[in-house]
């Protein structure tokens, strides 16, 4: 088995896969792991980092309205859910079952003869 230390890496198309650590881009200045492509420096030197490696605007702009999307959509659904729940809860039981049965029972007792011992 091989001692390479592993990472995770989102694609665009949602899925992980593993890359080689080797293979993580590096800040070309001093070596940094670049942990994100979306911010243009380098977060240790501050240094502009190769367009290569960032984002472009387009690209950026793209990103940011699938995760607002995506943010929107969980947010419906919640409360979509929150909503049932609610309306689920404000309706009143249409038959109490306890209270039919009881009553059931307290007529059928009084229906029956009285038993001397």
């Amino acid at each position: 088995m091989s001692n390479v230390r592993r990472e995770l890496r989102e694609r665009e198309d949602g899925k992980v896969r593993m890359l080689d650590r080797a293979s993580t881009p590096r800040c070309p200045y001093c070596g940094f792991t670049v942990f994100t492509n979306r911010y243009p420096k380098c977060e240790r030197c501050h240094r502009q980092l190769p367009s290569d490696m960032i984002l472009s605007k387009a690209e950026l702009d793209a990103v940011l309205a699938r995760e607002r999307d995506e943010r929107a959509q969980r947010a419906r659904s919640t409360r979509q859910k929150e909503d049932a729940r609610s309306t689920v809860a404000s309706y009143p039981l249409q038959s109490n079952i306890g209270q039919d049965f009881v009553e059931g029972l307290i007529d059928l007792g009084s229906s029956l003869p009285d038993i001397d011992i």
